[in-house]
């Protein structure tokens, strides 16, 4: 090492840190060198690179990558070999599986007895994070040409792209979402939509939900029925010197638009309090809300 080389550039040779053309020139030349063995490759996501560096290995040369389900690993993770996976062979770059697991690549790959939780992690990841988009730019374009942002049919992976609302979108988002959850709305719908749910939408309320978002459809298009409404509430907090709690919840409800009743509950926090206020009056009018959670 030379006296005259930098600090990050001593980290980039001894501490790895590489960038995809520095990968390929090093695959490269050790194929080169030693073509009787099979070259492999190992890489983190230190500097975001985990991904592109592993393709540059594979195109290289090397014959075998190492990685973890959706990234996993010490400090910023070993490289997402679902997303390796998926990427290079969907574009005919590599094969690593047959074609058969594709279309549930949302829960692939399933050892014979997955862990519930990772199972989920893997349906969120794929589902929501690859093809799901909330900018209203992107809506715009999908309704004068539908998968103008997609780089691969979703149905090859078991998924469907999705428009949401959030504050980076625009009534175009809101037309598509509304036509793809079966309560479709036209432009001027769609404006009143955005004037009545201003602060859900701010909010990401429905980015969270889109129950939530079919029932705000519906009622813009005065199809919702009305079941109830909570015409006011208050809640009493309050603690002592022992650190005793008592919080109690009051609300007024109204249900079928025209019973108007008052109802009240305790519970361990406001919102346990305010639920448990509203389900004791509502299940006498709804049994079967009873089997929701």
């Amino acid at each position: 090492m030379h006296k005259s080389e930098s600090k990050s550039h001593r980290y980039l040779r001894h501490n790895r840190g590489a960038n995809p053309e520095e990968v390929s020139k090093v695959i490269g030349e050790l194929t080169k060198t030693y073509p009787e063995i099979g070259i492999g490759f190992h890489g983190h996501t230190d500097r975001g690179l985990g991904i592109a560096n592993t393709r540059a290995a594979i195109l290289a040369g090397a014959v075998q990558v190492q990685g973890t389900l959706l990234g996993t690993g010490e400090r910023c993770g070993n490289v997402n070999l679902t997303t390796v996976i998926g990427s290079m062979q969907l574009r005919g770059e590599a094969d690593f599986v047959t074609p058969n697991p594709w279309q549930d690549l949302q829960a692939w790959p399933i050892p014979p007895a997955p862990p519930s939780r990772l199972r989920c992690a893997r349906r969120t990841h794929h589902r929501h994070r690859s093809l799901r988009t909330w900018a209203g730019m992107h809506g715009s374009s999908e309704r004068k040409n539908p998968g103008a942002y997609l780089w691969c049919d979703p149905a090859l992976v078991g998924a469907n792209p999705v428009i949401g609302v959030n504050a980076q979108s625009g009534k175009a988002n809101i037309v598509l979402l509304s036509e793809a959850l079966g309560n479709p709305l036209d432009s001027a719908q769609a404006q009143a939509f955005i004037d009545a749910n201003q602060a859900m939408i701010e909010g990401g309320g429905f980015t969270a939900s889109d129950v939530s978002f079919r029932l705000a459809c519906m009622k813009v298009l005065g199809t919702l029925p009305d079941r109830f409404n909570v015409k006011g509430w208050r809640v009493i907090d309050e603690s002592d010197e022992t650190k005793n709690r008592y919080v109690q919840a009051s609300m007024l409800l109204s249900v079928g638009g025209s019973h108007v009743m008052t109802t009240r509950a305790e519970g361990a926090g406001p919102v346990d309090a305010l639920t448990k206020a509203m389900r004791q009056e509502l299940e006498k009018w709804y049994p079967q809300s009873q089997k929701c959670i």
